[in-house]
């Protein structure tokens, strides 16, 4: 049987690393033009997000063991309002950016015009 440690490293480096080619995809790159050294930073960043992921998996797994019934339910709709309230977190930011940027870009227009 494999250890807990390296089953959840394991874990953790396939999420970064699908973020990472998703991210990279996403922005157009190519097998061809990868280049693992400028995605390193953010194989870390995301390394650490799937740690915390396989973190609380673990966590849940062994509450379930230990109450076998009953707590099921409870802990995983605490864990996805916990998720929820995080994701709603980060729309408002993500909103919040975009306003912005749409208003810069309102103002570069209108000085087009007056030019």
């Amino acid at each position: 049987m494999v250890p807990d440690h390296l089953r959840h490293s394991t874990a953790a480096a396939a999420y970064a690393l699908g973020k990472v080619f998703t991210q990279h995809f996403d922005q157009g790159g190519t097998l061809l033009d990868f280049d693992p050294v400028k995605s390193r930073e953010f194989f870390e960043k995301e390394f650490e997000v799937g740690r915390m992921f396989v973190s609380d998996v673990t966590e849940v797994e062994e509450e379930v063991k230990k109450e076998k019934k009953g707590m099921f339910g409870n802990l995983f709709a605490g864990k996805k309002k916990q998720q929820e309230e995080a994701e709603r977190e980060e729309l408002i930011k993500a909103n919040k950016e975009l306003m912005e940027a749409i208003e810069e870009l309102k103002e570069q227009i209108a000085a087009m015009k007056g030019a």
